[in-house]
């Protein structure tokens, strides 16, 4: 009998031993299974955003054939424009005007200006009027030249009057090109008189336009 007591409890434990350790296994195949997926059951590797396409480049407009890139229409480009005297160019000119607006004295209003001449038979007499404002800065008058009135008789330019007198060949440089006329005639009132018989074109002053008076 006690040889047949000590097979079952053998038995038992080898059983139990058994049990015990397919339970383990199992359990640890189901602990591998919720902690590790499978790659079909792992989530897709995200796919990058395609890359942005490249910008259009398009070709910068044509220059104007009097485009001069002086050091005004520079230094706008680098934040650092200024006014610069002297400019005889389309651009630089509206640029000089913008920057003129706020002149409050002679000597800045002088340097964004042009000169208006009247003669007559006891006067020759000028006036530097500033473009920006329409403001006479400076006005000149002494006796009448001879000699000038007889060039004036003979173009039969008219006595008495506010004349701007424009050089279109631009190779004066006491008077105003092509595009300083073009420039004053957009701010400023003229009427043409004649081209003389030397090529320069005369034009009456008749004051600033109505938008540059208010400024």
């Amino acid at each position: 009998m006690p040889s047949v007591s000590i097979l079952r409890v053998a038995l038992t434990v080898g059983l139990a031993t058994a049990l015990t350790g397919c339970g383990w296994g199992y359990a640890e195949r189901v602990e591998k299974s919720t902690l590790e997926p499978t790659a079909a059951a792992r989530p897709p590797t995200p796919t990058p955003p395609p890359a942005p396409p490249e910008p259009v480049v398009r070709p910068a407009p044509a220059r104007a054939k009097n485009f001069d890139p002086s050091a005004l229409a520079r230094a706008a480009r680098t934040g650092e424009a200024r006014l610069m005297p002297g400019a005889r160019d389309l651009y630089t000119l509206g640029e000089n005007h913008r920057l003129s607006l706020d002149a409050l004295t002679p000597q800045d209003m002088g340097l964004h200006s042009f000169q208006v001449r009247l003669v007559d038979a006891v006067n020759d007499a000028t006036q530097v009027v500033h473009c920006s404002s329409g403001k006479t800065i400076r006005f000149q008058k002494r006796a009448p030249d001879p000699t000038t009135q007889a060039r004036m008789e003979a173009e039969k330019l008219p006595a008495g009057v506010w004349l701007l007198t424009i050089d279109p060949s631009g190779q004066r440089a006491d008077l105003p090109n092509n595009d300083w006329y073009r420039h004053i005639s957009r701010f400023h009132r003229l009427d043409f008189v004649k081209r003389t018989t030397d090529g320069l074109v005369v034009y009456r002053y008749l004051g600033p336009r109505d938008s540059t008076a208010a400024r």
